[in-house]
Parts: structure tokens; C-alpha cells; sequence
């Protein structure tokens, strides 16, 4: 007899197949990339013109100008979270990094739950890590 796990936030997003849920191929989300850009100097550099190269279109979010997340993920074929000067992880108050933190932690969750690829770069990773149930906090050298 085995002790349950207890229930963490990676519960919200398994992606762990059982009969009752064959895994299926996600169908086709067409070619907009959802940028989220967490700083007005934290733009996709290169990787922008990577992107656009291979014929997605990239549809730029900017939060920290108060311009809203999208609500859902629909129509959008990945994410790509930036990076910017705010802390992924929530201050001594417990207030997040960023007033959007939570909701774009949120939207990061369903992206996983649904299958739709996501790539954050430097805090975008950490949020991402944050949101699928990771532990981030500053690192006990200093930053980076």
C-alpha cells in the first residue's frame, strides 16, 4: 500500500496519456506566435527574424505598457515569453514580480495543458518554470 502524492500544480497540466485519454496529434493552430514582452527593452532580437523567416506572423503583447493578455490561446500556434528586469518570484510582501504575473502564469499553464509550444527566454523561462510548478528564487551568488 502506497502513500498518495499530494496534489501539486503540475496536476493541473499532465499530459500523461491513459486509455480513457489516448493522446491525440494537437491539430494545426495556424502561424501567429504570441510575444509577450515584459520590458520596453527586452525585444525578440534574432529570434524574431527567425520566426517571421519560417512564415509565423508574431502578434506582441506588452503588459507593462497595461495592454491585456489575450484571454484564451486560441488560433495562436506557440508563446514566446521575454525577459525583462522584474523577479519571476514573488517579493517578501508575496506581491508577484509584475502586476500581469498571475494571469500570464495562468495563460502559461493552459498553453502546456494544451500542447501549444511555448518558449520563454531568460525571465520568461522562470515564469514558465513558476507556472508548471517549479521553484525559482534568486540564487545565493547574486543575479545571474
Amino acid at each position: 500500500m502506497g502513500s498518495a502524492r499530494p496534489p501539486d500544480s503540475l496536476d493541473r497540466v499532465s499530459t500523461e496519456s491513459s486509455p480513457e485519454s489516448p493522446q491525440v496529434p494537437a491539430p494545426p493552430r495556424g502561424h501567429l506566435v504570441l510575444v509577450v514582452q515584459n520590458d520596453p527593452d527586452a525585444g525578440t532580437g534574432r529570434l524574431g527574424g527567425w520566426l517571421t523567416g519560417a512564415g509565423l506572423t508574431l502578434v506582441t503583447c506588452r503588459p507593462y505598457a497595461a495592454e491585456p493578455l489575450p484571454p484564451t490561446l486560441d488560433g495562436y500556434a506557440a508563446v514566446l515569453v521575454l525577459g525583462g528586469d522584474q523577479s519571476a518570484y514573488p517579493g517578501p510582501d508575496g506581491a508577484p514580480g509584475a502586476p500581469w504575473f498571475p494571469a500570464l502564469e495562468s495563460l502559461l499553464r493552459a498553453a502546456v495543458r494544451y500542447r501549444v509550444p511555448v518558449l520563454g527566454v531568460g525571465l520568461g523561462a522562470q515564469l514558465l518554470a513558476a507556472a508548471t510548478g517549479g521553484v525559482v528564487g534568486p540564487a545565493s551568488a547574486g543575479p545571474e
